[in-house]
């Protein structure tokens, strides 16, 4: 019986002697490529109001004694006696108004400059201060920028075709605030007047799949990166109702395959709205 209560202790000690050396070499393996950490997109600055606010579920009651920093991805709900105002890293600022719900992301989480994107998803927001052409606002299926937000967004384009109507609405923003005004300017119109002209290609990528998978409705917001050279690249979708990938890879292909006009600076970020109903 000794024997046996000794050859156990021996076993459940070479045991232990064996997980700790795993750990020893297999920690500094996992903090060579530690969890990846979302981008800082800017803080809470001021919170004021009788009811609690929630940044994705943790809550908040009161007013600040500090700003909260907000991440990509990160959700803010405001109840319906309280608001927030929020300032992104690019400077600009809004509230979140009461009874509202947002999500913000940045568009490119490996570069802190470009646009972020704030998803209206309750309630209303309001424009407190911005310059910077930087912030995108999504709401009511529209895409806006923060500093026209006040003047209905940005100008409404209508396709219309035979068994669909295709609603797009265009922004602008870019990552190089000294790029002159007359460049942004006809880069837009370079591509209102190149996305119109491939109408009947784009057309045919959701008429095709209306006739594979049957009705196709909900918005469709796709970003892109403009080179200075004229080739656009990173077409990519940064929210979608649609769910059919064919659909929106048809597109993304239509688009990236456009070709705008050389420019001087840095690159410039664009996005556009795609709603289908």
């Amino acid at each position: 019986m000794k024997t046996r209560s000794a050859l156990l202790n021996t076993v459940v000690f070479f045991a232990l002697i064996f997980s700790l050396a795993a750990l020893y070499y297999l920690l500094p393996l996992y903090n060579l490529n530690p969890p990846p950490s979302r981008p800082v997109v800017g803080e809470i600055k001021e919170v004021q109001g009788s009811s609690p606010i929630f940044i994705n579920k943790d809550k908040i009651i009161g007013t600040l004694t500090a700003p909260i920093v907000l991440h990509t991805n990160d959700e803010v709900s405001v109840g319906p006696a309280s608001f927030a105002l929020i300032k992104l890293l690019n400077g600009d600022q809004f509230k979140v108004l009461p009874g509202a719900k947002i999500n913000i992301e940045l568009y490119s989480q490996d570069n802190p400059k470009s646009p972020t994107y704030v998803f209206v998803e309750n309630g209303l927001i309001e424009n407190s201060a911005s310059t910077s052409q930087l912030t995108n606002i999504i709401f009511n299926h529209q895409l806006f920028l923060l500093n026209e937000f006040k003047n209905q967004g940005s100008k409404i384009l209508k396709l219309q075709s035979n068994k669909k109507q295709t609603t797009k609405a265009l922004t602008l923003s870019s990552s190089h605030s000294l790029l002159p005004e007359n460049v942004k300017l006809s880069l837009k119109d370079k591509l209102e007047q190149l996305i119109a002209s491939k109408q009947e290609k784009i057309e045919h990528c959701f008429l095709n799949r209306i006739k594979d998978i049957g009705h196709v409705q909900g918005l469709l917001l796709l970003g892109m990166t403009i080179k200075p050279n004229g080739k656009i690249t990173d077409v990519k979708p940064i929210r979608t109702q649609i769910k059919d990938k064919e659909m929106i890879s048809c597109i993304s292909s239509v688009i990236s395959r456009l070709t705008p006009p050389e420019f001087e600076g840095e690159d410039i970020y664009f996005s556009y709205s795609f709603s289908f109903e």
